[in-house]
């Protein structure tokens, strides 16, 4: 096993988390987390829609009023800076997966939360995704990870 980053073990503590029915522990990037449930809620930054299975679509809060919001040009900067974050998440979900440390179950858009009603008064929409990310997005939005023993034991590793 490579030597993990900050985000890995936040996400193998997160796994294991879930997997045993605890609350999660706090982490940096649970907003992220977060926003791969689609759930739209207003103590969320963002979250993912998709319009179909293969078009992820990222919508931000943004509680100001539509008239009064900043440039396209300015929101699509704001939400670009996620990216790395984002595309760094996928990898090491694609990396479990690929490498044993987890059961990949796909479940597609079953349960996912439709928009609210009104939703562009709340939320803006960023869909500049290009097609590595978005088949990420649709990896880890629409599927359900299971830790395996493996996952457990380096979760273990990572206790020390």
């Amino acid at each position: 096993m490579k030597n993990l980053t900050k985000t890995e073990k936040e996400i193998v503590n997160y796994l294991v988390a879930k997997n045993e029915g605890i609350r999660p522990p706090l982490i940096r990037i649970y907003q992220y987390l977060q926003a791969f449930t689609g759930n739209f809620s207003l103590d969320m930054p963002f979250t993912f829609y998709f319009s179909d299975e293969r078009k992820p679509i990222m919508y931000v809060r943004d509680m100001t009023k539509p008239h009064e919001r900043s440039s396209h040009a300015a929101f699509f900067n704001e939400c670009a800076k996620r990216k790395p974050k984002i595309e760094e998440i996928i990898g090491f979900y694609e990396y479990l997966v690929d490498n044993g440390y987890v059961k990949r179950f796909y479940k597609g858009l079953a349960g996912r939360q439709d928009l609210p009603e009104r939703y562009d008064l709340i939320w803006r929409r960023y869909n500049d995704f290009y097609s590595g990310i978005m088949t990420g997005l649709t990896l880890v939005c629409l599927s359900e990870f299971v830790p395996k023993l493996k996952l457990y034991e380096l979760w273990a590793t990572i206790q020390q």
